[in-house]
C-alpha cells in the first residue's frame, strides 16, 4: 500500500514507507502532450539492478498511425490442438519469431536487426494470458467489461516488449529511429493504440500488474471505460502493454 501522496510543482509522487524504497511518480509533460509513470525500486534484482514501471500517452499532434487496425479477436489453444498462432499481419509466422524485422538495430539485438512485430512462444503466450485474464478481473471488479486481444496490437506489444529487453533499454522512445516510438511500431504493425504500460525486472505477470495497480499513472489505463482493444507483450525482462 502507498503510505504517501504528495503532489510537488505539478508531479503527483507516491511513496512506500522508508524501509520499501519504491517510488512512483506521475509527470505531466508540458509540451509533449504526453504523461509519463514512472516507479523505481530495488526489490527485484536483474538485468537493471531495480524494478520499473512507467505508462504513457502518444504526443498531441504526434506521428500519424497509418494502417487500418486489425479486427479484434481472442486467441486460445485447448489441450492436445496445434498451437494457436496470434498471426497479426505475418499469416506464416511462428511463435517465437517476428514477421516483420528492420534492420540497423543499434545495440545488442541478434543479427542487427530489430524485432518489430513478433509472436510470442507458447510459455510468453502463457505468462500474458495469466495477466490479461487478471487484468479483465480487475476490470470487471471496476464494473467494465474485459478488453478484447487484438493480433496487431499483440505483435507490436510483443515486438516492443523484445526490442528493449534485446538492445536494452527501457522507454516508450526507441533507440534507433528507424522505429521511433512505440506508437510508431504499433503503426508499422499496421494498427494505432493510445496508450501503454512498460514494466522491467518485476517478476512474474502478477507482480507486473499489481504494480501498475498500485501506480496512479499506469493504473489510470488499467481501468480507462473507453479501451476495448488490448495487446500484450513478454520478452525477457521486459513487458509493454498496449491499449487502444
Amino acid at each position: 500500500m502507498w503510505s504517501r501522496g504528495l503532489l510537488i510543482a505539478g508531479v503527483a509522487v507516491a511513496q512506500l514507507g522508508a524501509c520499501g524504497g519504491e517510488v512512483a511518480r506521475g509527470d505531466a509533460s508540458e509540451g509533449s502532450g504526453g504523461t509519463t509513470a514512472t516507479a523505481a525500486g530495488s526489490a527485484e534484482s536483474g538485468q537493471f539492478g531495480g524494478t520499473t514501471a512507467t505508462s504513457a500517452q502518444p504526443a498531441a499532434g504526434g506521428a500519424s498511425h497509418a494502417g487500418a487496425a486489425a479486427t479484434s479477436s481472442s486467441m486460445s489453444g485447448g489441450a492436445g490442438s496445434s498451437p494457436v498462432v496470434d498471426v497479426g499481419g505475418g499469416g506464416g509466422a511462428l511463435p517465437g519469431s517476428c514477421w516483420l524485422t528492420l534492420p540497423g538495430a543499434t545495440g545488442e539485438e541478434p543479427g542487427g536487426v530489430i524485432p518489430v512485430c513478433c509472436i510470442p512462444s507458447a510459455e510468453q503466450r502463457e505468462r500474458r494470458d495469466t495477466l490479461l485474464q487478471a487484468l479483465d478481473d480487475y476490470r470487471a471488479e471496476a464494473g467494465l467489461p474485459g478488453l478484447q486481444s487484438d493480433p496487431a496490437i499483440q505483435a507490436a506489444a510483443q515486438g516492443y516488449a523484445r526490442h528493449m529487453d534485446e538492445h536494452p533499454f527501457f522507454d516508450s522512445t526507441a533507440p534507433e529511429d528507424v522505429v521511433g516510438t512505440v506508437w510508431e511500431a504499433a503503426a508499422l504493425c499496421g494498427t494505432h493504440v493510445t496508450a501503454a504500460n512498460l514494466a522491467a525486472n518485476l517478476g512474474g505477470p502478477l507482480d507486473v500488474l499489481r504494480t501498475w495497480m498500485e501506480i496512479p499513472g499506469t493504473n489510470q489505463w488499467l481501468v480507462d471505460p473507453d479501451f476495448v482493444r488490448v495487446g500484450l507483450g513478454t520478452h525477457g525482462y521486459h513487458w509493454c502493454l498496449l491499449l487502444d
